[in-house]
C-alpha cells in the first residue's frame, strides 16, 4: 500500500479502526486486505481475516468503512482538479516567459514567424468548462511553439508578452514591422450561447456545450495581402492536424447569427473571415489558429493534456515547416506591397 493511500485510511477510519486494521493476526502476521487486478487497494471488498474472536465485526460495518474511504478518495480527487483549474492561468503565464528567454536561437537570415497569443489579461477571451479563461491555453501553446518552431529553424518572436496590454492593429502592426516571414494568431474556441449552458466550478461561472463540438479551426482573411499565402500556410497546417488525428470543427459554417463563416475547404477546416483585424492588418501572410474547444468537456481535457499539447505543438511546427518547404510563403522577407486585391465589402 502506498504513502498516498494509508494517508486516506487514515483519514477516513477512527482510531480504534486503524489501531484494529494495523495490527498483526494472532500470530504476528500482518491483517490481510483485498487487492484489485492493478494492486491497488480495493475499498469495496476490504476484509480482515482475524485469528482471534475477541473482536467481531459484521460485514455491516465493513461495508460502511468501505464507503468512507470512497468518498475520501473522491474528496482528494476533486481538491486536485480544482487545484490544477485554478493553477492552469498561472502556468501559462511561466511557461510564456520561460520560452521567451530558452528558445534557441537560429540564424538571422531563416524566416521569421511572428506568435500572437490571443487575448489579453482585461480581455482574457473564452470561459472554458473548468471556469478558467482562454488567455492561460493560448500563452502555454505559443510558449511550447516558440521552442519547437525555433528547433525547425525558424526565428520566433511574438506580438505581447505576459501580462502586456495591447490593441489587435499593434499585433498586427508589430509583426509587419519585422517583416515577417508569417504571423500566426494563436487562440481557444468556444461556441454561439445557443449551444452553452452555465454552470458553477469552485464558486466561479463556467459554460459547457450541450452538444459536442470538439477540434481545431484555421481563418485566413481575404483582405490580407497576401491572402493566396496565408491559405497555403492555413492547408499545411490543416494536413498535420488531421495527420495527429485531430478532427476540423465545423460549427462556424453553421447559419446561425454569429457564424456563417465561408469554408474554403472543409476536410482541412480551413474558412474564410474577411474581418478578422489582426489578420486583414498585417501586411505579411497571416493565420488565425483555434487549436481547440474548451467549452466542450473532452476537447477542453485533450488540449489540457501536456502531452496532447506537445503533440499539437509538433504538428503546428512541422505544417509551417510542410509550407516554407513546398514554398507556400516565399522565404524572403515579405514587403507592404499588396499582392492580392479582395473584392470590395
Amino acid at each position: 500500500m502506498g504513502a498516498f493511500q494509508k494517508e486516506v485510511w487514515k483519514k477516513a477510519l477512527s482510531k480504534d479502526e486503524q489501531g484494529e486494521l494495523w495490527q498483526a493476526r494472532g500470530d504476528g502476521s500482518p491483517i490481510a486486505t483485498h487487492h484489485s487486478a492493478s494492486g491497488e487497494i480495493d475499498p469495496e471488498f476490504i476484509y480482515v481475516n482475524r485469528m482471534w474472536t475477541e473482536h467481531p465485526r459484521d460485514s455491516l460495518r465493513e461495508r460502511e468503512t468501505g464507503q468512507r474511504l470512497r468518498r475520501e478518495e473522491e474528496r482528494v480527487r476533486t481538491t486536485c482538479q480544482r487545484r490544477r483549474a485554478r493553477l492552469l492561468p498561472v502556468l501559462g503565464a511561466m511557461c510564456a516567459l520561460i520560452g521567451l528567454n530558452r528558445a534557441p536561437s537560429a540564424r538571422a537570415d531563416e524566416p521569421l514567424v511572428v506568435l500572437d497569443p490571443g487575448h489579453t489579461t482585461s480581455h482574457p477571451g473564452a470561459t472554458s468548462v473548468r471556469g478558467t479563461t482562454e488567455l492561460g491555453y493560448n500563452d502555454a501553446m505559443v510558449a511550447l511553439l516558440r521552442m519547437k518552431l525555433a528547433e525547425k529553424g525558424f526565428r520566433v518572436g511574438v506580438t505581447r508578452v505576459p501580462g502586456e496590454e495591447i490593441g489587435l492593429d499593434a499585433r498586427a502592426a508589430r509583426a509587419s514591422a519585422r517583416g515577417a516571414w508569417l504571423l500566426l494568431s494563436i487562440h481557444h474556441d468556444s461556441s454561439q450561447l445557443r449551444y452553452l449552458e452555465q454552470v458553477e466550478r469552485d464558486g466561479k461561472p463556467a459554460y459547457r456545450a450541450t452538444r459536442p463540438i470538439r477540434g481545431y479551426s484555421i481563418f485566413v482573411s481575404g483582405r490580407n495581402p497576401r491572402y493566396e499565402n496565408s491559405l497555403a500556410v492555413a492547408k499545411a497546417l490543416g494536413r498535420r492536424l488531421l495527420a495527429l488525428g485531430r478532427p476540423p470543427t465545423l460549427h462556424h459554417a453553421e447559419q446561425i447569427a454569429g457564424e456563417r463563416r465561408p469554408l474554403v475547404d472543409r476536410e482541412l477546416g480551413v474558412y474564410r473571415f474577411d474581418g478578422l483585424r489582426v489578420l486583414k492588418r498585417a501586411t505579411c501572410p497571416a493565420v488565425l489558429l483555434e487549436v481547440g474547444v474548451l467549452v466542450d468537456e473532452a476537447d477542453e481535457a485533450y488540449v489540457s493534456d501536456p502531452v496532447r499539447r506537445e503533440a499539437i505543438a509538433d504538428a503546428i511546427a512541422l505544417g509551417l515547416w510542410d509550407a516554407r518547404r513546398d514554398g507556400g510563403v516565399p522565404s524572403t522577407q515579405v514587403s507592404s506591397r499588396r499582392q492580392h486585391q479582395p473584392e470590395n465589402r
